[in-house]
């Protein structure tokens, strides 16, 4: 059984592998950028969209999710303005 540390050290590469293996279109990642796409534009098709992310990994999906709420929300209050 991994010791928690080993996660810990892997957390600092962690997307960096992700990328370069999904790129290559090998194990464990391939297809990762897919599935993220995926989800991403499913949630962003509903307005408003609940999430729940619970997921182990950085937040990735999670961040992009809400960099977009956030530009959606600043478009619309600047519109507002106009």
């Amino acid at each position: 059984m991994l010791k928690s540390d080993v996660f810990d050290m892997w957390a600092n590469e962690y997307d960096n592998e992700v990328k370069l293996t999904d790129e290559k279109e090998d194990f464990p990642f391939a297809g990762y950028k897919i599935i993220m796409d995926t989800i991403y534009y499913t949630v962003m098709k509903k307005s408003p969209a609940t999430v729940l992310d619970i997921g182990i990994g950085t937040g990735t999906l999670a961040l992009r999710l809400l960099l977009t709420y956030q530009n959606r929300k600043s478009k619309k209050h600047i519109n507002k303005r106009l």
